[in-house]
């Protein structure tokens, strides 16, 4: 299993793979200073078909990147096999209209109606021996967009990672009240920063349960981190080998794009590529 962090300028980007038969795309975040976007990069490195396209956040810097991947899915004749997005929000305002048209459900929805009017706050999907387990908010207890954010815990073996998208510290404190959701985040080794690292995504309750090792923040160009708000992360991991040095914390904008590897019985490899840019490899 292979996971890129890409350094995007607006929005998220991570891409899944697994060998040859399945991959994950978390966000379509973009960096067109950079040359990159979500769909071109799956293009050009020969990606054939998406699995399962994950639209976390639903704030503009996020979605704007979504009609440059819709294009190159439907130029390049392959379209993700299932899109998951927060239930509770409607298609127009995941912008998933023409997802729809071409037969791609939501299927966190298609879950929540099984579930016939229940609170439904948790699902989990399969891909082999890669699990996926969603947590959300609803969107009838909050109107606030970032609290609205799909959370993803991924686990692959010894590999628990949490993407929390844009949710900010009352979605947190809501989401802590699930003990199923407590105990996920006491599993995870890799923490992924809320809203780009910036303060209000900061919650310390969560950090009562969470001791991953290594923290990762993917920076937005136009929201700076103070280095208080670094140092108090990184206060909360337990390091990790990172090339030559052990590393507590690592920022896209500082170490480029980030990959975590995990292969076969071989231990974790974390490597950065801080010189990333147009000139994109798999």
């Amino acid at each position: 299993m292979n996971i890129k962090f890409f350094n995007v300028e607006h929005g998220f980007c991570a891409t899944v793979d697994m060998d040859d038969s399945h991959t994950i795309l978390i966000d379509c975040g973009y960096n067109f200073s950079k040359g990159f976007s979500p769909g071109m990069y799956l293009v050009k490195t020969h990606h054939t078909k998406v699995d399962c396209l994950i639209l976390p956040a639903y704030s503009q810097h996020h979605l704007e990147g979504f009609s440059d991947l819709l294009t190159q899915f439907i130029d390049h004749f392959f379209t993700p096999k299932l899109i998951v997005a927060n239930p509770s929000i409607t298609s127009e305002e995941l912008a998933t209209t023409t997802l729809n048209d071409l037969g791609i459900a939501n299927v966190l929805k298609v879950f929540a109606k099984e579930k016939q009017g229940k609170t439904a706050f948790q699902h989990t999907l399969n891909f082999d021996d890669l699990h996926l387990t969603f947590f959300w908010n609803n969107a009838t207890e909050t109107e606030d967009l970032d609290d609205l954010s799909l959370v993803t815990f991924l686990s692959y073996q010894d590999v628990k990672i949490i993407f929390p998208s844009d949710l900010t510290v009352s979605g947190w404190r809501r989401l802590l009240e699930y003990p199923e959701f407590v105990n996920q985040l006491k599993q995870v080794n890799f923490f992924v920063a809320s809203t780009h690292g910036e303060a209000k995504g900061y919650c310390p309750e969560v950090f009562n349960y969470c001791h991953p090792q290594l923290i990762i923040i993917s920076t937005n160009v136009d929201h700076p981190i103070s280095e208080d708000t670094l140092k108090r992360y990184a206060s909360h991991a337990r390091g990790i080998e990172v090339g030559q040095a052990n590393r507590q914390l690592l920022t896209t904008q500082q170490d480029g794009r980030i990959n975590i590897s995990r292969y076969l019985d071989r231990r974790i490899q974390i490597t950065t590529e801080p010189l990333y840019s147009s000139k994109l490899s798999r």
